[in-house]
């Protein structure tokens, strides 16, 4: 159920919009647990277009995709033929004003600035409203009215990356949710959706774990009861892993083993180097370890 509030645009919303702008909307989202940036909302498309530089990178194998019914036809008449179809969760907004819904994209293997164009079809589905002239995005949810805002340095990096014929492929603009791919731009570690509160479930105080924020009573009590109840299924200390079955976890080394093993070359240390490595051994070679 949602609640229901009037979607509008006030001069609040310009807060941080780099003025005057002729910039389209660029957002970023996560899509199939993946952080996407360079999203394009254009109003402009009837579909959502997945281009192939960002399905690769999400790990997706083209067996998923399903044939497509026709070629996409752009304004110029000319017709591409997408790869296929697929259909992935999209999450837009933050936490707690955030909704998740199912979008069908086609996957085209073109060279774009962007990784994704987000058309009307996903707009109505959202009950979304953009205004480019805010460089925003609102749209309905369960909590009240949600908010995207654009990043207008990615916006105008797309703008430069287009003009030099140069695509997605050149940047490392999808992210793993909880781990960082980025290569191009450092930037800062993806954080839990809502704050977490530590709970001890033991009675010393010395064990304790992180339930989220948004639970409320009576659930929140009846979970941290059950963690009490099973504190003996987590693993605190490494020597409470032994005797994992392989069949419930194992760990291996994926390597190709149709690649031949290359030796490295044999390093020539200076005497002072050499000294330094072999006292380094000695001191291991004598240490205790637990």
């Amino acid at each position: 159920m949602r609640i229901e509030e009037l979607i509008s645009f006030t001069d609040d919303d310009l807060q941080g919009v780099e003025m005057p702008h002729d910039d389209p909307l660029v957002i970023t989202t996560v899509i199939n647990g993946y952080q996407v940036k360079r999203i394009m909302v254009d109003t402009g498309s009837s579909v959502g277009v997945l281009y192939t530089s960002a399905f690769n990178q999400m790990g997706i194998d083209k067996s998923h995709l399903l044939p497509c019914r026709g070629p996409l036809v752009g304004f110029t008449s000319h017709a591409l033929i997408p790869e296929g179809m697929i259909t992935l969760p999209f999450i837009l907004g933050e936490y707690p004003r955030q909704i998740t819904i199912q979008i069908q994209f086609l996957v085209m293997d073109l060279k774009s600035a962007h990784n994704v164009i987000l058309g009307r079809i996903a707009l109505h589905l959202l009950q979304a409203i953009p205004s480019t002239y805010h460089q925003i995005i609102k749209f309905l949810t369960p909590n009240g009215v949600g908010v995207a805002r654009s990043n207008q340095r990615e916006v105008r990096s797309c703008y430069l990356l287009s003009i030099k014929g140069k695509g997605v492929q050149d940047t490392m603009s999808i992210e793993k949710t909880y781990l960082q791919l980025e290569k191009t731009i450092e930037g800062p570690r993806t954080e839990p959706v809502e704050e977490l509160h530590e709970v001890p479930i033991d009675q010393e105080g010395m064990k304790t774990i992180k339930i989220g924020s948004g639970l409320v009573e009576p659930l929140r009590g009846a979970m941290v009861e059950f963690l009490k109840a099973n504190t003996d299924v987590f693993a605190w200390r490494p020597d409470d892993m032994l005797g994992v079955p392989p069949e419930i976890m194992c760990h291996e080394l994926a390597v190709n083993k149709h690649v031949k093993p290359v030796r490295q070359k044999k390093r020539h240390l200076g005497p002072e180097c050499q000294k330094a490595a072999v006292d380094e051994v000695n001191r291991l070679l004598k240490a205790d370890f637990i």
